[in-house]
């Protein structure tokens, strides 16, 4: 089902229609023009209604609202999705548009309500500061079948590595069958010094071995070069030479491994 509107209208729609056994829900919020108010309390009723679509793998929300940040509207809240956090065949959650606010616990919520998820789409937003790297963990722990991750994390790498230094030793196992293959992130990481890049391709090495497409992304979509038209920046670059080096001497150690094993 696909619905266009504000979110008043399409929560009127929802009511006069049957959506228990609804898989695909596409949403997209037109632009604003009524100046409609209240818009959270219709957000909040739409997750509602959404919340009895027992059968739904497929959530795709599409904010046009051409409206600056800071608007309280213009960031959909995690808080805002407890009643859709039952529905646990959710394979696919994608939010274009709109910032989405949360913080790494709340994250860790999404993460352990749908563990059969195979793609989450977050777009990039001034609402993301309490969220880090750490949040990525709870993905690599509870949806061993996600393949595509874009997200919006905090920009200071010294926070980022503190809430990763703060995760239990014991819940940061190598996970050598994580399917995931694609991390798009929305985060410049502000004035990154080597050390500390080497700190975060071993810990996304360590959670996503099997990671091959590493970049950064605007609110458009994933790209090469930053909306001033400069190269892509440093930072993730670098960080897909430290991933790709970990891969090849993991390579070479299997081969080695196998190696000792046949001549045994």
């Amino acid at each position: 089902m696909h619905l266009i509107g504000s979110p008043s209208s399409i929560t009127r729609v929802l009511d006069d229609i049957n959506s228990i056994s609804l898989i695909t829900l596409v949403i997209d919020e037109t632009s604003n023009v009524t100046r409609e108010k209240h818009t959270a309390i219709y957000w909040k009723r739409l997750f509602k209604q959404i919340s009895v679509c027992h059968a739904i793998e497929d959530i795709e929300i599409n904010q046009q609202t051409q409206q600056s940040w800071g608007h309280e509207h213009y960031s959909l809240s995690i808080s805002w999705f407890l009643p859709i956090l039952k529905l646990n065949k959710m394979k696919r959650l994608v939010i274009n548009g709109s910032a989405l606010s949360g913080s790494d616990d709340d994250f860790r919520l999404l993460a352990c309500a749908f563990p059969k998820l195979k793609e989450l789409g977050v777009s990039p937003g001034y609402y993301s500061q309490g969220r880090t790297l750490a949040c990525l963990l709870y993905f690599s722990q509870e949806c061993p079948d996600l393949q595509e991750i874009r997200i919006s994390l905090a920009s200071s790498v010294l926070l980022n590595l503190d809430a990763v230094k703060k995760l239990p030793p014991h819940t940061i196992p190598v996970n050598h069958q994580h399917p995931l293959k694609k991390l798009y992130i929305h985060s410049q990481f502000g004035q990154i010094q080597p050390a500390q890049m080497v700190q975060v391709a071993q810990f996304l090495d360590l959670i996503f071995p099997n990671l091959a497409i590493l970049e950064t992304y605007s609110k458009v979509r994933p790209q090469l070069k930053s909306q001033t038209g400069q190269e892509f920046n440093k930072p993730v670059r670098l960080f897909r030479l430290l991933l790709g080096s970990m891969d090849s001497d993991k390579r070479h150690l299997r081969r080695n491994t196998a190696s000792v094993e046949s001549n045994n």
